[in-house]
């Protein structure tokens, strides 16, 4: 049996993490760091019994958007986007070493969703298709991002009517204190039906 380097292993990961808001990173391969959030998106689902689709898979490098692919519980395929919010200068000053405050999300976080929201839904070229739902997953491992304060923050907020985006949701990382991967649907005002995309 091939025995595991473990001190190699814990290298290579050292050196793939960012140093701020890493969890979910993997610097050399994107399409590695897009199937590692895919399957905590879906993981998260399960474990809130709303999981609504099966056999997702990334869809390759130069095959995006979207990102990921899967079929919805009526068979029809659906297409996910995988997108990140993570704060820019705090990256930069961490791998430059230089000293920095995590950045306080309390009154940034919803304008920071909608503007990620509003990025994503804008008229591409999308490959693959046709597809019956655009799915947008927003991953984050920002530290100041408090559950408690988060939660009632996207209760409240209806976001931006949308022409592409079906369904958006925000995943978390890994939270010790309740043992899961936090994942929260983003409501949005209602739109028009998804028009099949080629």
């Amino acid at each position: 049996m091939h025995e595991v380097d473990w001190a190699a292993l814990a290298e290579e990961i050292k050196k793939n993490h960012r140093p701020h808001a890493g969890y979910f990173s993997w610097e050399s391969d994107r399409a590695m760091a897009e199937f590692g959030v895919l399957d905590e998106f879906a993981n998260a689902l399960a474990n809130q019994g709303t999981l609504f689709f099966y056999g997702a898979r990334h869809r390759g490098e130069g095959e995006d958007p979207p990102d990921c692919d899967a079929h919805a519980g009526d068979g029809t395929r659906i297409e996910i986007e995988i997108t990140e919010l993570v704060d820019g200068p705090s990256i930069e000053a961490a791998r430059l070493g230089q000293p920095y405050d995590w950045k306080d999300w309390k009154g940034a976080l919803l304008p920071a969703l909608e503007k990620l929201v509003r990025r994503k839904d804008k008229s591409r070229s999308i490959k693959g298709g046709p597809y019956s739902q655009y799915i947008l997953v927003i991953f984050s491992d920002e530290p100041w991002l408090e559950r408690d304060c988060l939660e009632h923050s996207i209760a409240q907020h209806t976001f931006d009517a949308t022409q592409l985006i079906t369904r958006a949701f925000l995943l978390l990382s890994y939270d010790p204190f309740i043992q899961r991967y936090p994942c929260y649907e983003l409501r949005l005002y209602p739109n028009k039906p998804l028009q099949p995309t080629r």
